[in-house]
């Protein structure tokens, strides 16, 4: 019985986390690892950026 691998899967996955990083200069846009660690380092950002937004709306609100 031949051995089952996982490699359309696998292609997806690496495939759906380099288009997330499009833009990125040099390997974090091209090497999968790179790209992986950035994409999750990014997102953190986001969200953290997110919550502080709503902030300075309100500061802005404020001084108008």
């Amino acid at each position: 019985m031949p051995r089952n691998n996982a490699s359309v899967p696998t292609h997806h996955r690496k495939k759906r986390v380099l288009k997330r990083a499009k833009g990125f200069r040099g390997g974090r846009s091209k090497l999968f690892r790179t790209a992986n660690e950035t994409i999750i380092r990014a997102e953190a950002f986001s969200r953290a950026h997110r919550r502080k937004r709503q902030g300075q709306f309100r500061r802005l609100w404020i001084q108008r």
